[in-house]
């Protein structure tokens, strides 16, 4: 019944219910039954087929392969952001008066991986 739920494209979950098998005995089984496996493995490649099949008949393969079989057909994007971070430091005129050097505006630019919030950070 699981062989022929995943041959129609069915995800493990639905299999599983069909099947009247819980979750945990499907990735079990998969572990210590290696023909279960190769029929596992088999199952879905035909599936794929069926699905592929399909979309090149509706010339739809964009939407359908992306979304059934992700790690194979989904576009893999890759994102930077570049941001500025402000960081604005309050000091007195005694501060200043009393510091070797006095400086009274600085900049510095700072590389962060990620995002950065959008505030200013003061004192």
């Amino acid at each position: 019944m699981i062989q022929t739920a995943l041959q129609k494209g069915m995800s493990v979950r639905g299999a599983c219910r069909m099947a009247g098998i819980d979750k945990s005995t499907y990735y079990q089984w998969l572990q210590d039954k290696p023909d279960f496996k190769d029929m596992v493995e088999a199952a879905q490649g035909i599936a794929e087929n069926l699905f592929l099949d399909m979309a090149i008949e509706a010339c739809d393969y964009r939407f359908i392969l992306p979304r059934r079989f992700k790690d194979d057909y989904s576009e893999r994007t890759e994102q930077q952001v570049d941001s500025t971070v402000r960081v604005i430091f309050e000091y007195s005129e005694d501060d200043i008066n009393q510091a070797a050097n006095p400086v009274s505006e600085a900049t510095i630019d700072i590389e962060v991986e990620g995002e950065a919030p959008d505030t200013e950070v003061g004192s």
